[in-house]
């Protein structure tokens, strides 16, 4: 997984989404990391457990994300939540950084990791550091 799923954790829980609220803001939040989290090989269930619902509640979420992706408000809560998560992402890219002395390229892999704007570029630089630890 490209997340730390303990933050994904304490972020729903600091933004109250796991308890009983209808506004909308709670609402696409919980619609958007839904969407998120469902192709993390998570079970709809435990997706669902993480929001206090149930999983036939996650299957709803994804309907509703396809309707509701084109509202700008909705666009607006989706840029930050995007961005608190590539933050956790990045912070944990940085402490396994520094926490490597002598690696080949780390000047290299630090501008990547700055110039990196989207998700699928922090994917792909967490992907290549694992496998530089793990060698």
């Amino acid at each position: 997984m490209i997340f730390d799923l303990d933050k994904i954790k304490d972020y729903i829980q600091a933004e109250g989404l796991n308890k009983p609220n209808r506004k909308r803001e709670s609402v696409y939040k919980r619609v958007i990391l839904c969407h998120y989290l469902t192709p993390q090989n998570l079970t709809l269930s435990f997706i669902g457990s993480l929001f206090g619902k149930d999983h036939s509640t996650v299957l709803h979420y994804q309907k509703v994300y396809e309707q509701c992706k084109d509202y700008e408000d909705f666009k607006m809560i989706e840029y930050y939540i995007y961005n608190d998560i590539l933050k956790c992402v990045k912070a944990d890219i940085e402490d396994v950084i520094s926490s490597i002395d002598g690696m080949r390229g780390l000047t290299d892999l630090e501008m990547r990791i700055v110039k990196a704007d989207n998700w699928r570029s922090f994917q792909k630089l967490r992907s290549e550091i694992v496998s530089k630890v793990n060698n």
